[in-house]
């Protein structure tokens, strides 16, 4: 029989309702159930890492799992009480594996710290003051993170069974992740990633990415009414209520609204839905578009829409994400097979707007054929 390691009081571990784990990561030694690790994070000296297990996980003991590694872990499951807003992606998860849509996987939720700016970027950023940790945030996540967990839990230990997935600074962190750890990560997902920090400098860090011939697979989306670079800025419960209420009608960031349909991903963005299930892959259509998502067309815009003026294209984030993923095409992507780009015809930058986008990153990184 197993005799677990001593436990110091400062080592902890929570669990959270049935599906979420909660574990310490170092610089304390961690136990998990049989795994014992010591070594300081970056900059915090440590951090939270929440794990989600699949509906079948522990009654299929001979079974591995893919996992996807997420940023701002404290944020993205339902039961974290830290958050002003989750993203449910157990939920989404469970939803999808029990309708049979998806592979069962796990969730890695990486908590960030302070130092988000720093550990998520990848060079010094002037404007902001901050930046150009995500190399050591790279290295420990590959050589302390990973092999814990995945020495843990029934992972599979390939690259194409390995996804690394980001909003905002985290959507950065993940491309530039997947671009220095080809090796590492064959999916990446990164939502409404900020390329324009430090003068879109991810632009030229893909235009030198060795391929290495390895398969990667890119999911990239942007939201529509995405206006500045204030990456940190989390609309509270009310404010999103109120946001979408008075742009589309919608009472909630689920799409349950007595308003138009349009915030379910029916009525009006039926058209969209049906061209994303087609080819995998949406562009911004004009036919397809109101007059409040019509980005590109000045004379539609409001006043608040200065992210519509030529002065201000170089901040626009609907148009860096589609210059970004020109430069991936020219680099040998396929969109539709290898390079998925979304537009949100309704989607902030916000922690509601990525949760309910979700469900199609899911699907893109492990689902079903």
């Amino acid at each position: 029989m197993y005799n677990k390691p001593r436990i110091r009081l400062r080592e902890l571990l929570f669990w959270r309702f049935e599906m979420i784990e909660t574990l310490m990561v170092p610089p304390f030694e961690m136990d998990i159930d049989e795994i014992s690790s010591a070594d300081d994070s970056p900059e915090s000296g440590w951090r939270t890492v929440h794990v989600y297990l699949p509906p079948d996980y522990h009654d299929e003991p001979q079974r591995f799992y893919p996992v996807v590694y997420m940023q701002d872990g404290q944020n993205i499951f339902s039961t974290e009480q830290g958050a002003t807003v989750s993203w449910d992606v157990d939920l989404t998860a469970d939803r999808l594996i029990s309708a049979g849509f998806m592979e069962p996987v796990i969730i890695v939720g990486i908590a960030n710290t302070m130092w988000r700016d720093d550990e998520y970027t990848p060079t010094f950023d002037e404007g902001e003051g901050s930046g150009g940790g995500a190399d050591l945030y790279l290295d420990y996540l590959t050589e302390k993170i990973i092999p814990v967990i995945e020495s843990h839990y029934r992972i599979i230990d390939q690259r194409d069974s390995r996804a690394i997935c980001g909003s905002s600074l985290g959507g950065l962190l993940a491309l530039y992740g997947a671009m220095r750890h080809t090796e590492t990560f064959g999916h990446i997902a990164a939502i409404s990633p900020s390329l324009w920090w430090d003068k879109k400098v991810i632009f030229d860090i893909a235009a030198n990415w060795d391929l290495e011939d390895l398969e990667t697979r890119i999911w990239m989306d942007m939201g529509h009414h995405e206006e500045d670079e204030d990456d940190e800025y989390d609309y509270p419960d009310e404010a999103v209520d109120a946001e979408y209420d008075e742009d589309n009608g919608v009472n909630d960031g689920n799409g349950d609204g007595d308003g138009d349909d349009s915030g379910d991903d029916s009525g009006d963005d039926e058209d969209a839905e049906d061209e994303d299930d087609s080819n995998g892959a949406i562009s911004d259509d004009d036919d397809d578009s109101d007059d409040d998502d019509d980005l590109d067309n000045d004379d539609d815009s409001d006043d608040d829409d200065d992210s519509d003026n030529d002065d201000d294209d170089d901040s626009d984030p609907v148009q860096d994400a589609r210059d970004f993923c020109d430069l991936l095409l020219e680099r040998g992507f396929v969109e539709g097979e290898d390079l998925i780009y979304y537009e949100d015809a309704w989607g902030f930058h916000d922690e509601v707007s990525w949760g309910i986008r979700m469900e199609k990153v899911l699907l893109f990184l492990f689902g079903r054929e």
